[in-house]
């Protein structure tokens, strides 16, 4: 039991090393699906227990907060492999999240009226977050991370960067 709460600390709560494309999106899949299985858990379980509405609100801040912990520890690795920063995650997460504030916030101000100022800004804010979105999908989740050691780690693939000797040019 302790080794397998050790593997899924490592493989899921760990900021540091490298991770390559195949396992990063493997291990985001079964994030997502335990997230669905926890998600209906909470929904269904825990008033059909009898807890208030307050406890399942508190359970599902929880399971979200563990999602985006888990995400965000598989992304930061994507990054390392590229060779770039984690914190360039945390950037993009916190303009994802400013997007999202001042989309409530427009609807707050605005009733959702589509045609006024604040929420047509909130629909181009909503296209830049897309944008950046894809770029950092294709840029970090779909491209083939450094080949060989970088500041980060290892290769996690065993590649060197090195070429064999009989075609190294001196």
């Amino acid at each position: 039991m302790k080794r397998t709460l050790r593997r899924i600390r490592e493989g899921y709560f760990s900021f540091r090393g490298r991770l390559p494309r195949k396992i990063f999106w493997l291990r985001m899949l079964v994030l997502y699906m335990a997230m669905q299985v926890l998600a209906g858990a909470v929904a269904y379980g825990v008033p059909a227990l009898g807890f208030s509405e307050q406890a399942t609100l508190y359970a599902s801040l929880a399971m979200t907060f563990l999602f985006w912990v888990g995400s965000a520890s598989l992304w930061v690795r994507r990054f390392h492999d590229r060779n770039v920063s984690g914190w360039w995650y945390a950037a993009f997460f916190a303009f994802i999240l400013g997007v999202f504030a001042y989309l409530v916030y427009a609807v707050a101000l605005t009733g959702g009226e589509a045609s006024s100022p604040d929420m047509v800004l909130a629909k181009y804010l909503i296209i830049a977050a897309l944008m950046a979105w894809l770029f950092v999908a294709v840029r970090f989740g779909f491209r083939r991370g450094t080949p060989g050691p970088n500041r980060y780690g290892p290769d996690p693939l065993g590649m060197t960067a090195e070429l064999p000797e009989e075609i190294r040019i001196s």
